[in-house]
């Protein structure tokens, strides 16, 4: 009979041990994997546990914390990209691509004070945890683009339009498709004469805070236009032929949708004075992504966004 891994302490096993048991079971996966894949499961769960405390740990003795590379197991700092450091709040794990676990180093509270779940069946992921910090609506945006400083932006890889027409422009070939919306390149656009529409749909679900949007302005310099999430309005305004980032309550969704109305768009003029607006005749967008450091010209701050509304 083999015997059990001895605890190192009272608290439960290091994290050597935890690490050495995933690469046995591992092994023994194939051998019976309804058997044994909820338990290599499981004790990756309790892995970034361990790895979370010691990292507070190793804050409190001014050391920088060390996070061990535990398969299907991301650390960072929470609603960010960025590896854990003693300088932030909370330190996040995302166990699974589906339960997330975050401690606050100051306090040692877990997952905001509402503790760490005791099981996977029982957790939720990084986004549903961030939806829930953000259930209330944003009051400071200056904070809340700064914290999208350190996040990555999303790529779309699918459009769809009601209408695909070349704008009248010495070069119409770059001009026109639905898909030069988001072939991350804003010397082409798709572009529509009058009012309309186009679908835009990310690789999967996402915890969308922010909509980047660019077109040349072939078409038009200024056009009053909807976002949608999903199809729930999220925002609406002036978009101009310069990149803009559209700040917005978080939401979780796929599909974006994009739609000009012949409304009056600000084309110049400042925030303290006098504007003057247009109506726009075309549909243009060259670029589309989501997140990421938002751009200087935002619908919170820029000098056309008198008009703009979020929902």
């Amino acid at each position: 009979m083999v015997s059990p891994i001895p605890k190192s302490n009272k608290n439960g096993y290091s994290l050597i041990e935890l690490v050495v048991i995933i690469a046995v079971l591992t092994i023994l996966l194939p051998i019976g994997f309804n058997l044994f894949s909820g338990l290599v499961d499981y004790v990756k769960f309790v892995a970034a546990q361990v790895v979370l405390t010691d990292s507070v740990k190793a804050c409190k003795s001014n050391k920088q914390p060390q996070t061990s590379r535990i398969p299907d197991v991301v650390f960072s700092i929470f609603g960010t990209d960025k590896p854990i450091s003693c300088s932030e709040t909370a330190f996040a794990a995302q166990v699974l691509n589906k339960c997330c676990l975050v401690i606050d180093p100051s306090n040692g509270k877990k997952n905001f004070g509402a503790g760490w779940p005791n099981s996977l069946a029982t957790c939720t992921s990084c986004s549903e945890l961030e939806l829930e910090k953000y259930s209330q609506p944003i009051t400071d945006w200056n904070e809340y683009a700064k914290s999208l400083e350190n996040t990555s932006k999303t790529l779309f890889t699918k459009a769809k339009a009601d209408c695909e027409e070349p704008a009248n422009t010495s070069d119409r070939a770059v001009s026109g498709k639905s898909e030069y919306a988001i072939d991350d390149n804003t010397n082409t656009s798709w572009t529509c004469k009058g009012e309309a529409s186009i679908d835009i749909e990310l690789p999967a679900k996402t915890l969308i805070k922010s909509i980047n949007l660019d077109y040349q302005g072939s078409a038009e310099e200024a056009a009053f236009i909807q976002l949608y999430v999903d199809g729930k309005i999220v925002a609406e305004g002036t978009q101009t032929a310069h990149r803009k980032t559209w700040l917005i309550q978080p939401i979780t969704g796929k599909t974006i949708t994009y739609k000009m109305l012949q409304k009056p768009a600000v084309q110049s003029g400042t925030l303290e004075s006098a504007v003057q607006t247009s109506v726009a005749e075309w549909t243009e967008l060259g670029y589309a992504s989501v997140n990421g450091k938002p751009v200087e010209c935002t619908n919170k701050s820029c000098y056309n966004s008198h008009f703009d509304k979020t929902y």
